[in-house]
């Protein structure tokens, strides 16, 4: 994953993770989303 897939990627759960009902946990999923998209490629 290149540098600019990575940023589009946050900016688009960006509106999740500010979620102040649901911060912690779409911070947590996103995390785990994001490392396992790493441990793929």
């Amino acid at each position: 994953m290149g540098r600019e897939e990575f940023r589009l990627l946050l900016i688009l759960l960006f509106p999740d993770l500010f979620n102040p009902e649901n911060f912690t946990f779409n911070l947590v999923d996103t995390l785990i989303y994001t490392i396992d998209l790493f441990l793929r490629r």
